[in-house]
């Protein structure tokens, strides 16, 4: 079991999983036998696939390396995460990560004020005018994306 599951366990069926000095943990689960997660930092989403032991990606640590068509790219490849701290045991979890904070992404700042982050008119001054805010649905359908990706590379 990943500690992605252990995350959610945690999270249980609260709407939300409040990480002091990180951000929110929003939700994940399963896909094709893949563990994701999909968190809120600051003021948009981030989602995270653990790789399983043996596959051809547990070992890469060159990020650009990595040639998966995720929203932005993968912007996170690490076994140093946050979870240590919440789990209270060292997890050694390889996590892919990505994020929606790229251009034409915009800050979901609705959300943000739901888990208690304040703005001020200059945060709000300096959004793109165009684009759109990237929801958890369209962040869970790009970590099965990935996943889907991942399964090819295995096999």
């Amino acid at each position: 079991m990943s500690c992605i599951q252990e995350t959610l366990k945690l999270k249980g069926d609260n709407p939300f999983l409040k990480i002091e000095g990180i951000g929110v943990v929003e939700g994940g689960g399963s896909y094709k036998g893949y563990d994701y997660l999909i968190t809120f930092v600051r003021s948009h989403r981030c989602g995270y696939v653990a790789i399983p032991p043996g596959h051809p990606l547990d070992d890469e640590e060159d990020t650009y390396n990595i040639d998966v068509d995720v929203h932005g790219g993968i912007t996170f490849n690490s076994r140093e995460k946050f979870t240590k701290e919440l789990l209270g045991i060292d997890c050694n979890d390889r996590w892919l990560g990505f994020d929606a904070m790229h251009y034409g992404d915009r800050k979901d700042f609705e959300s943000a004020e739901k888990y208690g982050r304040k703005f001020s008119s200059l945060d709000r001054e300096f959004e793109w005018e165009d684009g759109t805010v990237k929801k958890y649905d369209y962040m869970e359908s790009e970590c099965k994306k990935m996943i889907d990706q991942l399964i090819e590379m295995d096999s």
